[in-house]
């Protein structure tokens, strides 16, 4: 059976028990990780900045808090496997 890290595991602390309730389902069935869960102001713009969100402070559900939204991944990361990425989504 697969478990998070430590990281993942506080990064999921952050959203809402509904989140964390579907993410700690789905890493019964799939390796994956947590990369961001709740972004305060100077995380939510350097990620606008950085072109990885597309809204600047306040406007994300990853603002609130609870966070009503986090960014996971299957592990390990492997960008260019898309196929991994759908099946992901599909849990």
């Amino acid at each position: 059976m697969y478990k998070y890290s430590k990281k993942s595991m506080l990064y999921l602390s952050t959203v809402h028990t509904d989140l964390q309730d579907v993410f700690l389902e789905v890493i019964k069935h799939i390796d994956c990780t947590i990369l961001c869960g709740h972004r305060d102001e100077e995380e939510q713009n350097n990620a606008f900045h950085e072109g990885k969100s597309k809204l600047k402070y306040p406007q994300s559900d990853h603002n609130k808090a609870p966070s009503l939204a986090l960014d996971g991944a299957p592990y390990p990361i492997d960008w260019r496997n898309t196929k991994r990425f759908y099946y992901f989504a599909g849990i």
